[in-house]
């Protein structure tokens, strides 16, 4: 009715009749492309063809073949594929540079999928798992081909200053490209190590575990690493340096990394924590737990003893017995002497 124009009863009824129409999806999708046609010769033959289909996403590979034919095949499956590729959508400014899409030919195909696409926290998405689909079948169905648009992705992103837009979409794009020298790399730039676990622990495990596979140990490299750039940890003197062993060692804790390197990493930061801090500082408390339970974790339940023993004494000098982190330490104490029998 917006648009001045009416179906007549002949092609109402014969879409009514076909059985995708029962799919509000297929039948608002149909509908819209007799819209975009707007000459009244096209409409029979369009009819025809769309009622061809025998499912839903064949009617959307049509609606693509119709956007190849008014823009052209490379501007359709350049900005599309990249859409597809995205962790969750790309913003419009990553499609442009990405694909080295003219912003006019952008805004008019955006516009010609109308619905098909949406806005999804400032990123372009695509609005159904129909398109989805039929955009990686026509364009992306061989795995060269989802490879290449992943490694575009990445190679756009590695070259971007480090943030937070960065490293959730570059570790991904790597890994679902097996680029497993170049997210190797990522993952063990110390410098980055932060922003990487700001997505969360569990993310940062999963980029992890296709290189373990390949017999790169997490636990190992890390260590290795810290300690060629830190030194012996008498030499530690910048906080700075200790948060980031802190990182590393949150990330072993979480992983379940306990072997001998995540031992010796998190003996010398409780170490240097108390020489920095002082015995009596929370933080170098709090680290000194946090090896009692990875030496437990490796069987040392004698070393976790006498650690726990020690944050326990300071723990009810400046707190008090009753406090609830001296408690928390009394429980951890006699879960040890258990194990001890």
């Amino acid at each position: 009715a917006s648009w001045g124009r009416a179906l007549s009863r002949r092609r109402i009824e014969r879409i009514a009749s076909f059985p995708l129409s029962a799919s509000p999806i297929f039948l608002k999708t149909l509908l819209g492309e007799m819209r975009v046609a707007n000459v009244e010769a096209k409409l029979d033959p369009m009819l025809e063809k769309y009622l061809g289909v025998t499912d839903i996403p064949g009617l959307f590979d049509l609606i693509l073949e119709r956007l190849e034919a008014d823009f052209s095949r490379t501007l359709v499956a350049t900005a599309l594929s990249l859409i597809w590729g995205g962790r969750s959508g790309l913003t419009e400014n990553e499609i442009l540079e990405i694909g080295n899409v003219f912003p006019l030919q952008w805004a008019t195909l955006r516009n010609s999928l109308a619905e098909g696409l949406r806005d999804q926290g400032g990123r372009v998405a695509f609005s159904h798992d129909f398109l989805r689909a039929a955009v990686e079948f026509r364009y992306l169905a061989c795995d060269d081909a989802k490879t290449k648009n992943h490694l575009a992705i990445a190679d756009y992103f590695e070259s971007r200053p480090p943030d937070e837009r960065q490293v959730e979409e570059l570790p991904y794009q790597l890994r679902a490209a097996r680029e497993l020298k170049r997210l190797r790399n990522l993952l063990e730039d110390l410098d980055r190590f932060s922003l990487l676990r700001s997505r969360g622990d569990g993310e940062l495990l999963g980029y992890w575990l296709p290189l373990k596979a390949e017999g790169v140990e997490p636990e190992e490299r890390l260590c290795d690493l810290f300690f060629e750039r830190a030194g012996p940890s008498h030499q530690w003197h910048d906080p700075e340096l200790l948060g980031v062993a802190s990182e590393i060692c949150e990330f072993f804790h979480f992983a379940g990394l306990h072997g001998e390197a995540a031992v010796r990493l998190e003996t010398s930061r409780a170490l240097v924590a108390q020489r920095i801090f002082g015995d009596d500082d929370p933080l170098a408390l709090s680290d000194m737990l946090r090896l009692a339970s990875i030496r437990f974790a490796s069987g040392d339940w004698g070393g976790a003893l006498t650690l726990q023993d020690t944050v326990l004494q300071v723990r009810a000098r400046t707190l008090g017995e009753n406090h609830p982190d001296t408690l928390s330490c009394m429980n951890a104490r006699a879960i040890t002497l258990r194990a001890l029998g």
